[in-house]
């Protein structure tokens, strides 16, 4: 025994030195080997998993429904690779795989556990259709994550090297060959910017390119570097210095996202959990208190179902745009040909839109129009009436659906239900559900007789004394036959009140009315969301002033249009203050100070105008050097809030489908179901009494 166990420690042992030492080889490689590697991929012989993934993307690409998925992953892998196309292609089609088998399970599940209700099953469905979309956008952002802790390990190599050549491009030219693949991709990028002929113009378009703004930060930073040259600052490398800046970013940066994707990472989950457990729930209930079978079965029990699967919907939806980090490389889907935009050039939808639309150069329309902006939608005012109008639409007829369906539910219930003469705690069974279920047939075959008749009791007594019915109930005196009439009468006078009613009518344009306005909703919504980001986003701004006034001929109009590159919230007014900035750059900045609310952004809008004409730009903003320190300290406290924040947002969105279930669809139906029971037990006592 003890010889096995030491064999097996030898044969690790091995294992791990033949392991570290190939991973150092590969690393050597660098290039050589992916292009070794690719081109035996090609070989014919034996299985390649590279071909696989290669065939699967090819595959899918022309599957209707999943290739839209597969052309959205690959445009938002293109910005992480730098389109390196082997490497699109690969970690696409194993995004794509993956989430595709899995979602197929999970359907292959749920509608498993809901064959018997076909409704639920079509729910079943949607949910998993939606939860599709959850699956993809978790495995992208691993591989963004990873990228950014990549980017830790590509800045310690650049350190090492600089100190060791003192050149921006050979180090980072060397760090290319040592760091991993997907960094290296950057890396190598930047390096070829660097030695570039026309650097500037290579710049700006690694700009449009790059996946995270600390990659989008180093590379300005080496440029300016290479192009102005290094200088020292208290003894240490400026350059150094701004690196170990970004560094430090980037670090928090990290943390936030790992402390974000902890708390998120089961909630969008839990607030779809509903469409997993709620036939479940159902079915527990009736078997353990078959009482509150009168309320699951009836028109109350399907609305509380849709109520809680619409709020687990809305719920899902809401989460993500909670959680949604503004960092992440996002793809726009706006595009000026987009559907809306379409729909709305139609002659008739223009002629209603225009007339919705406020007037242009109106307060409500400038309102609308800078909701737009606060939200970086990209729509325009249009495609937002367009929007509320189908949402009209939809919601009116969804309502009478909706009622319809109920209608025609209820119907159906006096139909099916088992009819029972006794109330009864427990669940039918046995031949007491046999008499009940012949009883059922006994009254469906006179409401069929009698229902579309001018009909009286009358008629009803004398025909079930007569046993027209052909069932094996026999009803021998006339009191038990005019019981019996009453209760078909009863069942008769619930068939024919579903209708839809002038009521019905009116609520369906009430909620049309309601969803008119979500779409302004979800903007409100969304801009709330941007809000939590101010504070990060000036503090960034700080950073990235830090790095800048030391370097020399930097000027405010540099620091301005860096601060627009990278901006986000504020990014519609440094956009409009670089166009005017020629115009006199006091000016513009004097106008952007007016449009923005935030005090801790008008304070460096300020120190800016001082250093127009006024100061040099080193002392303009000396008290952030100074103060270092302290807005490091403050930027882990703001972090800390706006997780806290994002996280009490996130977990009341997420738990409430789930309280929603289990206390107003199982305890409150219980007690409201057994205190109606409880009353007519009573009665039916008394009356033997």
């Amino acid at each position: 025994m003890t010889g096995v166990i030491i064999g097996c420690v030898v044969i690790l042992f091995v294992i791990v030195i033949v392991y570290f030492t190939l991973q150092k080889r590969i690393q050597a490689g660098g290039k050589t080997y992916q292009i070794e590697k690719r081109l035996s991929a090609t070989k014919s012989s034996g299985f390649s998993i590279d071909v696989f993934y290669h065939k699967v993307y090819l595959f899918f690409s022309k599957v209707p429904y999943i290739s839209r998925y597969l052309f959205k992953i690959r445009r938002r892998l293109e910005i992480i690779t730098n389109n390196d196309e082997f490497v699109v292609r690969k970690q696409t089609a194993k995004i794509i795989l993956f989430s595709t088998l899995l979602t197929i399970l999970l359907l292959i599940a749920l509608v498993y556990i809901n064959k018997s209700d076909i409704y639920m099953a079509a729910l079943a469905v949607l949910g998993v259709i939606i939860l599709h979309e959850t699956i993809i956008d978790i495995m992208v952002n691993k591989l963004e994550d990873k990228l950014l802790k990549q980017g830790l390990e590509f800045f310690s190599q650049v350190r090492h090297f600089y100190h060791e050549y003192g050149m921006v491009e050979e180090s980072v030219y060397d760090s290319s060959l040592m760091v991993s693949n997907e960094i290296a991709v950057q890396a190598t990028a930047i390096y070829e910017m660097l030695i570039a002929n026309d650097s500037e113009d290579q710049l700006e378009m690694y700009y449009d390119t790059a996946p995270n703004r600390f990659l989008k930060s180093f590379a300005g930073l080496s440029y300016l570097t290479k192009e102005f040259g290094d200088r020292k600052v208290d003894g240490a490398s400026l350059y150094l210095k701004n690196v170990n800046n970004i560094t430090e970013e980037l670090q928090l940066e990290i943390l936030k996202r790992d402390k974000i994707d902890y708390i998120f990472q089961s909630l969008s989950f839990i607030a779809i959990a509903p469409l997993f457990v709620i036939n479940a729930l159902k079915d527990w209930a009736v078997s353990t208190f078959a009482i509150t079978s009168m309320f699951y079965d009836g028109k109350a029990g399907r609305i509380m179902e849709l109520v809680i699967l619409a709020s687990g919907f809305l719920c899902y939806y809401l989460l993500r745009r909670v959680k949604e980090n503004s960092d992440r490389v996002k793809v726009s889907n706006v595009k000026s040909d987009s559907w809306q935009q379409k729909l709305y050039h139609l002659p008739f939808v223009e002629w209603l839109i225009d007339r919705l639309m406020p007037v242009p150069g109106t307060y409500q329309y400038k309102k609308n129009n800078q909701l737009l902006v606060d939200t970086n939608s990209g729509n325009k005012l249009e495609a937002v009436y367009v929007n509320k109008v189908i949402c009209f639409i939809l919601g009116f007829g969804a309502v009478l659906f909706l009622l319809g369906y109920l209608h025609t539910y209820a119907i159906n219930q006096v139909y099916d239900m088992p009819t029972s003469e006794n109330i009864s705690f427990a669940e039918l069974e046995g031949q007491e559900l046999v008499e009940a279920q012949e009883l059922t047939r006994f009254d469906n075959y006179y409401i069929g007789k009698f229902k579309n008749t001018n009909y009286k009791k009358i008629d009803i007594t004398v025909a079930i004394l007569k046993h027209l019915d052909g069932t094996d109930i026999r009803i021998k005196t006339t009191a038990e036959a005019e019981l019996a009439a009453d209760r078909i009468i009863e069942k008769m006078g619930e068939i024919n009140a579903e209708f839809l009613k002038s009521w019905e009518l009116i609520l369906s344009f009430a909620v049309a009315f309601v969803a008119y306005f979500i779409p302004d909703l979800v903007l409100l919504f969304q801009k709330k969301m941007r809000q939590l980001e101010i504070e990060n986003e000036i503090m960034q701004f700080q950073t990235i002033i830090l790095m800048l006034m030391r370097i020399e001929r930097i000027s405010v109009q540099d620091i301005v249009e860096w601060l627009e590159r990278f901006a986000n919230i504020f990014k519609p007014g440094l956009s409009t203050c670089l166009n005017n900035f020629e115009a006199g750059g006091w000016k513009a900045l004097e106008q952007l100070k007016e449009e923005t609310s935030s005090d801790e952004f008008i304070k460096l809008i300020k120190n800016m105008q001082s250093a127009v004409d006024k100061i040099p730009v080193v002392n303009a903003f000396d008290e952030l050097e100074s103060e270092r320190a302290f807005f490091q300290d403050k930027r882990k406290e703001a972090n800390e809030r706006l997780i806290n924040k994002k996280a009490m947002i996130g977990k009341i969105i997420g738990f409430a489908p789930l309280i929603l279930l289990f206390v107003g669809y199982l305890i409150v139906p219980l007690i409201v179901v057994s205190m109606s029971f409880m009353g007519e037990y009573l009665s039916q006592m008394s009356r033997y009494t």
